[in-house]
């Protein structure tokens, strides 16, 4: 049985921390069709869908983005989002099933956080995220709903810690599976 909390050089000790999945059929190339980047925003911004459309086209941006309160593919107007730069908060979704809105993105430089305590059930995975290859932490907490970590399997490194809270049908073996390929720079809690 692990503990609750774990440092890198505990999970150095064990092994988990071996570095970056290779040629796993599950990860999506990195996007070759960049094109020009389209950097946006300065400030945090709480995205709400439909009023805030005049983030579609960012491939970049710059500040933090709290998402709340969308449903099914109110995310479209962030799917050509490659990096944020400050954290990425979801949480509040009725509705929403995955992710795949996102599926461009490759890096967060702050936080991911995932939270959707409140949503009616459709939300089972995380598969969208399948570019995701750096965040500055991890924090995926309060899902009741969430059986699946699919969309982060070619996740890389978190700079900073990684918490699983409060996620009843996520099998620890997902977790276990996660951090072995992860190289994680914090400590991991997993309660």
């Amino acid at each position: 049985m692990w503990p609750r909390t774990w440092t890198p050089l505990a999970l150095l000790s064990l092994g988990a921390c071996v570095g970056p999945v290779v040629d796993d059929p599950r990860c999506a190339p990195p996007d070759t069709d960049l094109g020009e980047e389209v950097v946006c925003g300065e400030v945090d911004v709480y995205f709400r869908p439909r009023a805030d459309d005049d983030l579609g086209g960012c491939t970049r941006f710059r500040g933090s983005i709290t998402v709340a309160d969308a449903f099914g593919d109110e995310l479209a107007p962030l799917d050509t989002l490659r990096r944020v730069d400050g954290e990425l908060t979801i949480f509040r979704n009725h509705g929403l099933t995955d992710l795949r809105a996102l599926g461009r993105l490759e890096q967060v430089g702050g936080a991911l956080t995932v939270r959707l305590d409140d949503s009616d059930g459709a939300f089972r995975s995380l598969a969208g995220l399948e570019r995701l290859r750096e965040v500055g932490a991890l924090d995926v907490d309060g899902n009741p709903w969430l059986a699946s970590l699919d969309g982060l399997s070619c996740l890389e490194v978190v700079h900073g810690p990684v918490h699983f809270r409060e996620n009843p049908l996520l099998p620890r073996e997902e977790i276990d599976a996660l951090l072995a390929h992860v190289e994680v720079e914090g400590e991991v809690t997993v309660e």
